[in-house]
């Protein structure tokens, strides 16, 4: 999965580290994690570019609610598996925030 690709890559003194969760941030929530699996997810790998905000002080949660708002206005969709095969593929059906009727992709 790309969201947890993106959220347990390792970062350096020249990663980006604000652009890169914000990035997995993004990818989580068009993947239809929830807040709580993102930052469950983000406390197994703090290696990730949310070590940042796992130093010193604790602030991974108001992090991932200041970002959250930013990956829902990206045209987040929410995605789950069909319960169909089509095409002998399974397909994910995704809600968007401007689209309610869903599509397949």
């Amino acid at each position: 999965m790309i969201a947890k690709a993106k959220i347990a890559a390792k970062v350096n003194s020249k990663t980006d580290r604000s652009a890169a969760f914000q990035s997995a941030v993004n990818i989580a929530a068009r993947a239809g994690k929830t807040k709580d699996e993102v930052e469950t997810e983000m406390r197994a790998h703090p290696d990730g570019p949310q070590q940042k905000y796992l130093e010193g002080k604790d602030r991974l949660r108001p992090e991932i609610n200041r970002s959250w708002p930013t990956s829902r206005k990206l045209g987040a969709a929410t995605c789950r598996l069909s319960l169909f095969p089509l095409n002998q593929h399974y397909r994910r059906y995704c809600v968007t925030e401007k689209f309610r009727g869903g599509a397949i992709v």
